[in-house]
């Protein structure tokens, strides 16, 4: 019983700091997010927007490929849509900028468990809309996007298997 109170006070000691510390670091991305995203919708100049856009990927893939991510729900970002599914076997980042031509173009990330692998896989979206000819009839992948912001997840189970419609 001792050894078992030993051990359970370690663990406290040890891993409620590291806790702490994974906060921390993924509170820091979030903070990085809010300010880079205003800086790249408000931006006039075409190349130095998609420059701080280029920045922005990079922080929100790194932030979705640390351990335990999925737990953390960037809840202060308000101009990027981060969806999570209520199972948390899916996330879904999306965001915009504005093109010289005025359209949106569209950017994200699909974090998504793999039961084969043992952990999360993030995948990037790749906006396509431009070279999609008649999109609902079209079977699409992370490479073949159909640029959107998401505002909300749905999921929902037939059988064994479990579906997520995302609205954009």
């Amino acid at each position: 019983m001792r050894k078992l109170l030993l051990g359970f006070i370690g663990f406290l000691l040890i891993g409620n700091p590291l806790y702490g510390q994974r906060k921390e670091i993924f509170r820091a991305f979030e903070d990085s997010f809010i300010p880079l995203h205003h800086e790249i919708l408000n931006e006039r100049n075409a190349v130095i927007r998609y420059q701080k856009n280029e920045k922005l990927l990079k922080r929100v893939e790194d932030a979705l490929k640390l351990r335990n991510s999925i737990n953390y729900g960037f809840d202060s970002v308000k101009t990027i849509s981060i969806l999570t599914s209520p199972d948390k076997k899916v996330r879904v980042v999306t965001w915009f900028l504005i093109a010289e031509s005025g359209t949106h173009e569209h950017f994200g990330f699909v974090q998504a468990y793999s039961s084969e692998e043992g952990h999360y896989v993030v995948y990037p979206l790749t906006d396509c809309w431009q070279r999609i000819i008649n999109p609902t009839t079209q079977v699409l992948t992370s490479e073949t996007w159909f640029g959107a912001l998401y505002t909300q997840i749905i999921q929902t189970k037939d059988d064994d298997k479990t579906y997520y419609t995302l609205l954009g």
